[in-house]
């Protein structure tokens, strides 16, 4: 039974130690596609790209949000989202900032938050 147990904890520390190496593959493996993308580049047109492309999405879903709702309750919650407006752009500009800043989007972040993972 003792033997049965050290086998056990054998094969489970092997098999820890090659999730640990899969994991550790998969980080190199995104950034070395990372820093393949950006070699070479200029990273101020990087970073305008970013601020640009961020806005844009964002600008889309609350668009599209604003209309789904503004559609489901018959125009009723159209004041709202004229209170909401000057807020939600300054958010999305404040995004924008940052991912020009950061070189990194939110976007990929929101993503990431889907089922599937986008790795």
């Amino acid at each position: 039974m003792k033997r049965k147990n050290e086998i056990e904890k054998e094969l489970d520390q092997k098999e820890f130690e090659n999730e640990i190496g899969r994991d550790l593959a998969q980080q190199y493996h995104q950034l070395s596609n990372k820093e393949k993308l950006l070699e070479g580049k200029n990273k101020y047109v990087i970073g305008v790209t970013h601020f640009f492309v961020t806005i844009a999405f964002f600008e889309v879903l609350y668009w599209l949000i604003k209309t789904l709702v503004n559609g489901i309750s018959l125009g009723y919650t159209a004041p709202f989202f004229e209170l909401l407006f000057p807020f939600i752009h300054f958010v999305f500009l404040i995004m924008g900032i940052y991912s020009a800043y950061s070189l990194k989007s939110p976007i990929i972040y929101i993503l990431k938050l889907t089922p599937n993972g986008w790795s």
